[in-house]
């Protein structure tokens, strides 16, 4: 089964072809604001690990930001209803391992997913759920503060 060898918030990153991943700024937990709702700013860096075996078959990433009660992030519809924030799909394809590599060896791929504008209406606990083929792999936890600003 694919498993996640790592998952984190950053201010940026970048997944050039050589599989690496470039983050800066990684490891976001909280975000501070004086005005709410607060746009969300980040990305979010994942790495799956597979296996040889499932290598020949895509995988699926679902992400789900929810409130404190766990929660879709409600927001403003536009017939002035409240409309639940979408989780977000993405396929990782099926890849070839590299020759040379040992049999036991996981394959890694990489997913760079940019959360830009997503409002956060108020302070509190969110988590960033991340699930692989439909199973619970992660949550991530994202506090946001109200700014205290100095006089």
């Amino acid at each position: 089964m694919a498993r996640l060898d790592f998952a984190m918030l950053a201010n940026a990153a970048a997944g050039p072809p050589d599989n690496l991943i470039y983050v800066l700024g990684g490891g976001i937990d909280t975000v501070s604001a004086s005005q709410f709702p607060v746009p969300l700013i980040a990305t979010l860096v994942i790495r799956l690990l597979r296996n040889r075996t499932e290598v020949s078959t895509a995988s699926r990433l679902r992400i789900e930001i929810q409130d404190q009660d766990g929660n879709a992030i409600l927001l403003p519809g536009p017939a002035g209803n409240q409309v639940a924030v979408p989780p977000i799909h993405i396929d990782v394809p099926p890849v070839t391992p590299a020759p040379g590599l040992p049999p036991h060896w996981e394959i890694a791929s990489n997913a760079i997913i940019p959360i830009v504008g997503l409002p956060l209406p108020h302070d509190g606990l969110y988590s960033i759920e991340i699930l692989v083929n439909d199973q619970w792999v992660r949550s991530l936890p994202l506090r946001v503060v109200v700014h205290q600003s100095r006089t």
